[in-house]
This record gives C-alpha cells, structure tokens and sequence, in this order.
C-alpha cells in the first residue's frame, strides 16, 4: 500500500504563456491531455528525477469529465492510486483534494472547468459545488465505495477515526 501523501504544484511557476503562444488563447480547450501533464512535469523538473518517477499529475476533475487542462484543477500523487481512479471517481479525489487543502480549492478547479465551456459530467451536473462533491466522496471512501487500495490509503492515513 502507497502511503504517500497528495502534493500540490507552486502556482507561482506556471504562466499561461507559454501554452498559449502554442495552442491559442483558449488553450484549455485545445490542448492534449498527455501534452498537458508533460508541461506540468517539465515545469516542476519531475522529469528523468528519481524522486518522482513513480508519481502521476492527477486532475482532480477529469478531463474526460470536463475538467480543465489547468494547474489549478490538477495535484500530484502516486500513480497506482491515480491509475486505480480513473475517471470514475471525481468526488473521492475531491475529498482527497479538500481533506489535504480545503474545499474552496476544490470549487475552484469546478468553477474554472465551467469557465472554459467544460461541464462536469452527467451524475454531478446541477451539483457541482465542492461541498456536495467532498461529501459524496468522503462516504464513498468511508463505506469501501473506492477502488480498495485508495479506501485503504484512506483509512490507515485516517486511523480509526472516520469522517
């Protein structure tokens, strides 16, 4: 079982610039969700470094789901749980997301998917706010509704205590 932690990217080393001048303006719409995560691996010097050769760039809504190609929708974490998530569980990684930074965090990278013309996908559209995602998946994880390795990465970082 991976007992590493969720880490978030430094904002501060990201423009839009670069990926615009390549894409376009409305680049968020246009560009590869593989060329996207490279950007953000070669941005934070992830690439050829041992340190995080087994760690994915993770987007906390899915781009299959309407989640914008943007850092502010996007944490790092180890690859077999990102991989054992899939697209299939926004609301567990939003309760990751919300439980090692908050939940306003997680409005954001839902508000800046809508601005770029995505929607999130049919079972949360018309609940798109990061309180119901973060609840529906902190009971998704509590009562073993996960894929087994993220509910028990949950539960052993939780200990007993359950939210």
């Amino acid at each position: 079982m991976s007992t590493k932690n969720p880490k978030f990217p430094d904002l501060s080393a990201f423009s839009d610039t670069t990926l615009s001048a390549t894409y376009g303006k409305e680049w968020h719409s246009k560009i590869n969700p593989d060329h996207f995560n490279e950007h953000v691996r070669r941005k934070l010097k992830m690439t050829d470094n041992p340190q995080w050769e087994d760690w994915d760039v993770c987007h906390l809504i899915a781009t299959a789901n309407g989640g914008a190609q943007a850092v502010e929708n996007v944490y790092l974490w180890k690859d077999d749980l990102n991989k054992q998530l899939g697209d299939q569980y926004d609301h567990v990684q939003a309760a990751i997301v919300a439980d090692f930074k908050n939940e306003q965090y997680v409005q954001k990278a839902i508000d800046l998917s809508a601005n770029h013309g995505n929607s999130v996908h049919g079972k949360y559209r018309g609940e798109r706010t990061a309180r119901v995602l973060c609840e529906q998946g902190r009971r998704a994880l509590n009562s073993g509704q996960a894929p087994d390795a993220v509910v028990a990465w949950w539960r052993h970082r939780k200990g007993s205590r359950r939210y």
